[in-house]
């Protein structure tokens, strides 16, 4: 399936179908490269979760990338270490200190006939993929029979780690053992300081994170985020989600300049206390990213003509005003009952037009 997100983000080409339930190793052959991509606060970071929050730490390594990530940052390479014994205590040498990839690559070749392994990267489009990666690249491409030399210091490592140079995983070089997976968050709404080339990104599968407007998500899990109020703590409170659903689909996708990806994810912000946001936090994060991210250059119906994101402070008295006026112009109604916890819009109509008993 071809998507284009926005003109501004015209570097995600292609959504593959989504990731099949996974099986044990003796069944299927099944090892992935994931992106999963969407605008910030749509879940993606908690859909990798999910699958890692029960592990023992042995099953994963976790990195975030960022402008000044390299190839030894990620990989591993030498670095000082003292001596801590012997007759040279005290003196400083250089030892290679494996970092991520190294770690699981090693463990995860010396149990492939155990459970799966992980490796979880952290927005990936914030570094520089091309020398984080470096040789690792080739391997990418699970459907080749690659081979890739490694650093002499890696390789002496490797070989230590899994007992012998004659190891499936060092043998004839790197090869991506058959339980490893590798999975990456993307938030679209930040421009790269370094585009990935088509190169890498065909030999990732790539799974869009959508918003959920509804109750119930398309996997049929609930939507947490449904329940959610802003408090802007006059005595009135508002859905969360009709708030979001305003914004993005009547402000934010309706402009060709901005598109899907400037949108706000359910869970860009947590609630405080429960389920609800209180009006300190909403103002500091919520207006903040639309008024600085968003609208900050674009003519727009959410910011009335001639003010700026100082007008909100004092929050407590002017904050809570511009906020009411805010709702205002994106017709955005306070719940009837704002001590009643916010329901779906369908089962409210249901109850409505039910006969009395």
């Amino acid at each position: 399936t071809m998507l284009s997100l926005s003109p501004k983000n015209t570097h995600i080409e292609i959504l593959e179908q989504p990731i099949e339930n996974l099986r044990p190793l003796n069944q299927i052959t099944y090892m992935k490269n994931i992106i999963y991509y969407g605008a910030p606060g749509t879940g993606k970071s908690h859909k990798v979760e999910q699958t890692i929050q029960n592990l023992d730490k042995d099953f994963y390594e976790r990195v975030t990338f960022h402008p000044e990530f390299d190839n030894a940052s990620f990989v591993g390479g030498y670095k000082p270490t003292p001596i801590e014994e012997g007759d040279k205590k005290g003196d400083v040498t250089y030892t290679f200190i494996p970092q991520a990839f190294a770690k699981i690559y090693a463990r995860a070749w010396k149990d492939t006939e155990g459970k799966d392994y992980y490796l979880v990267i952290e927005e990936i489009n914030r570094g520089n993929c091309a020398e984080i990666f470096g040789e690792i690249f080739q391997l990418l491409d699970r459907n080749s029979s690659y081979d890739v030399s490694p650093s002499e210091e890696f390789r002496k490592y490797l070989v230590k780690e899994l007992g012998s140079e004659d190891h499936e995983g060092i043998k004839r070089g790197l090869k991506l053992p058959p339980n490893l997976h590798i999975w990456a968050t993307m938030n679209t709404s930040d421009q790269s300081l370094f585009p990935m080339d088509s190169a890498f990104k065909r030999r990732w599968q790539w799974e869009y994170c959508p918003i959920c407007y509804e109750d119930k998500t398309e996997e049929g899990q609930d939507n947490e985020s449904f329940k959610y109020v802003i408090d802007i703590q006059d005595g009135k409170k508002y859905r969360w989600i009709d708030f979001i659903k305003k914004i993005n689909i009547n402000h934010i996708k309706s402009e060709p300049t901005l598109g899907a990806d400037k949108c706000i994810g359910n869970y860009f912000i947590k609630p405080d206390e429960g389920n609800t946001i209180s009006l300190k936090p909403f103002i500091n994060k919520v207006i903040f990213y639309l008024w600085n991210d968003v609208f900050k250059d674009e003519q727009n119906g959410v910011f009335e003509e001639n003010t700026s994101y100082e007008d909100f402070f004092p929050i407590n008295s002017a904050g809570k005003q511009k906020i009411k006026e805010l709702f205002s112009r994106i017709g955005l109604e306070p719940i009837p009952d704002s001590n009643a916890a916010p329901q779906n819009p369908d089962t409210e109509e249901q109850t409505e037009n039910q006969p009395e008993e």
